[in-house]
């Protein structure tokens, strides 16, 4: 077996200082391959260079044949002589707190530091305080996680996404286990409000039934429906020239040439990557008829008046020069028959 030697029973230190453990191996056949330094907490040794740690200054080592450690305080730099490797494992996360767009692909940084080949990284997801692994594997909605891309992307975020992570990364010393961190879904559905009740409208004239949207992320729906006979129909906008708007980028309905079909209940909605948002009810009423409009404008109304008082025209000069003369001429014909 190998004879080993500290170089002294006890060491003094200062509490930030620097402080070298000395070991020397005295003799050794076989060669010794391998050192490990045990420390005694609570009168258990423990082994710190398989107890994998999160921090730097925790961070575990392999002493090399004939070399010293070096442990440098606390809250200094991790500082190695050229006779010792690295053999601990460090996990960490770069930022605690994320906000994202619901729909949107976020990436939870995760930082390993290992000198030794990674066997395993793990990422955990906690519900109601209980951690839970993610099956990064195969999935759609996961990438990376993996050793050589620890980090991971979630892809098209749901409200279900929110919540704290963790990252958990393995290599020959062992696992260790970054700090939480907070993930948070940014969105709602729609809010839609139709700012009238009721709206009117003549026969043949325009009218717009407003439509307000407030919509995190940005609606990428909008429709309109028709109530009529307790019958909902969905207003296709694209195809009937007499509407216009009804869209996500002016979601107010304008009507031309209004008729007594567009008279009814109207509904408005929007839809964004978080769900449906649906307005009240509004009410619309179209005033007058067919008839009336065409007294009022347009070519029907010009031609129908024109034609009217043309044949008032006629009816005047027939019973005014007309009609005299020709019942003159028949009561003369008639008075002529009966004498003769």
């Amino acid at each position: 077996l190998p004879t080993v030697q500290v170089g002294s029973s006890g060491y003094l230190g200062i509490t930030g200082g620097t402080v070298t453990l000395v070991c020397t191996i005295i003799s050794s056949n076989p060669s010794a391959n391998s050192v490990i330094w045990e420390k005694d907490v609570n009168g258990f040794p423990t082994d710190v260079t398989t107890k994998p740690v999160v921090t730097v200054d925790q961070t575990s080592y392999e002493v090399i044949e004939g070399s010293s450690v070096t442990l440098i305080g606390m809250h200094d730099r991790l500082g190695l002589s050229d006779n010792i490797r690295d053999v601990g494992l460090a996990s960490s996360c770069l930022r605690l707190h994320y906000n994202a767009q619901f729909g949107q692909n976020v990436i939870l940084a995760c930082n390993v530091t290992s000198a030794t080949t990674l066997t395993n990284v793990v990422w955990r997801k906690y519900s109601n305080g209980v951690p839970n692994n993610l099956v990064v594997t195969g999935s759609s909605h996961y990438s990376g996680g993996t050793t050589f891309t620890p980090s991971l992307t979630i892809l098209t975020l749901t409200f279900s996404d929110s919540g704290n992570y963790d990252c958990s990364a393995t290599n020959v010393a062992g696992t260790t286990t970054s700090s939480q961190m907070t993930l948070n879904v940014i969105g709602t559905v729609p809010c839609v409000n139709i700012p009238q009740t009721s709206y009117s409208v003549t026969y043949g004239g325009t009218v717009t039934l407003g439509c307000v949207v407030n919509s995190n992320p940005f609606q990428n729906r909008v429709e309109w429906q028709r109530i009529a006979n307790r019958v909902s129909t969905t207003l296709n906008v694209t195809t009937e020239p007499r509407y216009s708007g009804g869209s996500i980028n002016t979601p107010s309905l304008t009507i031309t040439g209004a008729v007594s079909g567009d008279a009814g209940v109207y509904v408005c909605s929007a839809t964004n990557d978080a769900g449906k948002g649906v307005s009240g009810q509004t009410v619309l009423s179209v005033q007058g008829s067919e008839y009336r409009k065409w007294f009022r404008n347009g070519v029907k109304s010009h031609r129908f008046m024109g034609i009217f008082f043309l044949i008032i025209r006629y009816l005047v000069i027939f019973f005014k020069y007309l009609m005299p003369f020709v019942f003159s001429s028949f009561f003369f014909r008639a008075h002529h028959d009966v004498f003769t």
